[in-house]
Parts: structure tokens; sequence; C-alpha cells
């Protein structure tokens, strides 16, 4: 897992171009349990921690999260029950996404792999069929890649 001084070190880089209301309000630990109880599975570390902090992002990418007052449009549950009821090709069960990449396809945490953390993978929604493909091994490390990309 990675340190607070690590996720500090990102943040301080985030945020030094971030425009104004870029970052929800932090998830409470009730929140992230109920969300990760109603998936049926458990956040990893670095994307609890994400969560805990700022709830959701829309800087430098839109990034879903959880809680109790957030806009739909951010919310992991909502985007997730559009992609597996109201599309063509739906998602699959086990794949989570958490941030749009603004062409239809979502990267994900990847639950269906035996790895003991989920890997961010990449969901292509405009397959036949469809598999994810492995990105990053990690939020952090995605969310790291994401920001040396500005």
């Amino acid at each position: 897992m990675n340190t607070e001084m690590e996720w500090d070190a990102l943040y301080e880089r985030l945020f030094a171009d971030a425009p104004e209301d870029s970052f929800g309000q932090p998830a409470s630990e009730n929140s992230i349990r109920s969300a990760e109880a109603r998936l049926n599975i458990k956040f990893p570390e670095d994307f609890r921690y994400f969560l805990s902090r700022y709830g959701y992002a829309d800087w430098p990418e839109t990034i879903y999260g959880v809680g109790e007052a957030m806009p739909a449009v951010y919310s992991l549950l909502e985007n997730l029950r559009q992609e597996q009821e109201e599309v063509g090709n739906p998602m699959p069960s086990g794949i989570i996404p958490f941030s749009p990449n603004g062409w239809g396809d979502h990267y994900c945490l990847d639950y269906t792999s035996p790895n003991d953390i989920p890997r961010v993978c990449l969901w292509r929604h405009d397959y036949a069929s469809v598999r994810p493909l492995p990105e990053t091994p990690t939020f952090f490390e995605w969310l790291q890649e994401t920001i040396n990309e500005l």
C-alpha cells in the first residue's frame, strides 16, 4: 500500500492545476462499507483512501465515488447500474467502473481475476466478445500515470 506521504505528494501535484470545485466531499467509512456490501466486494486500500479524502473527482479525469450527497453523474453505484442495465453491451459482474474515458469505455477495478488486489483494466464497450484489458496494476498507479500525462 502507498504511504500517506506518497498520496500527499501525488495530490499536491494534482491540486496545483485543478480548477475550483474539482473534488467532492470525503466519503464516510459508513458510505464506503455500504457500497462494498452492496457490491459484495472490498475496495482496494488505495481506492478507499481516495474515497475517504476526496469522495469523487472531476480533474484530471472524472473519478466516480460513493457517498450520501453526491450528484448521480459521479456515483460509482449509479454508473455501474447504468453500464449493467441500460447499454447494448452490458458490463459483466466483477468489473467495477471508476472512470469513463470519454469514448464509452471505462477504467475499472477487475474483481474477476484471482489476485488479492483488483487490477485496473479498461472496459471496451464496443466489442462483441468483451474482455477487460489490463492497464495498470493499482488505482494509485493509474492515477499517477493520469497525472503524469497532464
